[in-house]
């Protein structure tokens, strides 16, 4: 049955790899269902969910993807997020001028939804699969990098237990899922945390370079940018991000064009915003709003880290907040 499967698929992907612009509605959108489906069918045990992984993954590889990305902001295409545009102004060294934040369904799936703005001739359903195939195959890999990034101190969920349950749809996701991406596109990805909550481990930790898990296969030396987001404030508790949300170039920033070769390695070397603020930028923040900003933790307090079901969990929230916490108001 797999076998057969299988075939069926390399011969499709055959097709896309000449035709898929054309395709991209309809086979491509079938290839990712199809994997879907034969993936879901097999048993919630991990290796053997691998092992069906492991058989997918030469096929998937047949299905090339597309040699560019979307990295400019198009206000014809895109619809501007002011709540995350606010973040970017506030509370990171983003210049507005450069970047615009994109807005992406609040939903479970807002990191493919998200990672769907840099490479739209991709479905979500793609992207899905590919990152399962992707952390499946290299568990060992992703979790050596989530020990030595120290990034299960964010999340304690096992790179296992991650790939059973973002094969659901509406599933959120993680430190995990952007290490994946990054390898998949053969994209440098920066996670942006804002700077909202003073002495804050995750500002440390999240504040990152995810490089793709071959260095030598890297397409471009720009890299793909995504902010960590929130739908909503809260004055009671302290923040913490639900969403994710890309963050594109003006075409201010650079020429007109709205798409990039990631195989042109001659562009311009943008560099990188540098973290935390600085001192001197905090004058930048004088409206009302930023008036009832106050000092948290003393400076001999430890960072707060909690493990994963307490950061999804806002009732347990307040129980690590500091005595007073960043009020915002949007």
């Amino acid at each position: 049955m797999m076998r057969n499967f299988s075939l069926y698929i390399a011969t499709e992907a055959t097709h896309l790899i000449t035709f898929r612009n054309e395709y991209v509605g309809v086979l491509l959108y079938n290839y990712a269902q199809s994997i879907w489906g034969s993936l879901s069918s097999v048993s919630q045990d991990f290796e053997s969910f691998k092992a069906t992984c492991i058989d997918l993954e030469p096929v998937e590889k047949k299905l090339p993807i597309s040699h560019t990305a979307t990295t400019v902001y198009d206000p014809a295409i895109h619809r501007l997020d002011e709540r995350a545009q606010y973040l970017l102004d506030y509370y990171t060294d983003i210049v507005r001028r450069e970047y615009s934040p994109v807005y992406v369904e609040v939903d479970e799936n807002c990191m493919f939804n998200a990672i769907k703005i840099f490479y739209p001739n991709l479905s979500v359903d793609e992207i899905r699969v590919r990152t399962i195939i992707e952390l499946a195959c290299n568990e060992e890999h992703y979790t050596t990098m989530l020990y030595s990034m120290k990034l299960d101190l964010v999340d304690d969920e096992t790179v296992q237990e991650h790939v059973l349950r973002i094969m659901n749809n509406h599933e959120y996701t993680s430190a995990h899922t952007l290490a994946a991406v990054s390898s998949i596109f053969g994209r440098r990805i920066e996670s942006i945390y804002p700077n909202i909550n003073d002495n804050d481990g995750y500002f440390e930790l999240l504040n990152r370079i995810n490089e793709p898990r071959q260095t030598d296969s890297i397409l471009s030396d720009e890299p793909l940018r995504v902010l960590w987001s929130d739908p909503k404030p809260d004055e009671e508790r302290i923040w913490r991000p639900n969403h994710f949300v890309p963050v594109l170039r003006t075409r201010n920033s650079f020429s007109s064009i709205s798409m990039e070769s990631i195989t042109d390695r001659d562009h311009e070397n943008m560099g990188l915003p540098s973290f935390p603020l600085h001192e001197n930028d905090v004058d930048v923040c004088t409206n009302d709003h930023h008036q009832e900003i106050s000092a948290i933790n003393d400076e001999n307090q430890s960072p707060s880290i909690v493990g994963r079901n307490v950061f999804m969990d806002e009732s347990e929230i307040i129980r690590y907040a500091p005595v007073s916490v960043f009020i915002l108001k949007y």
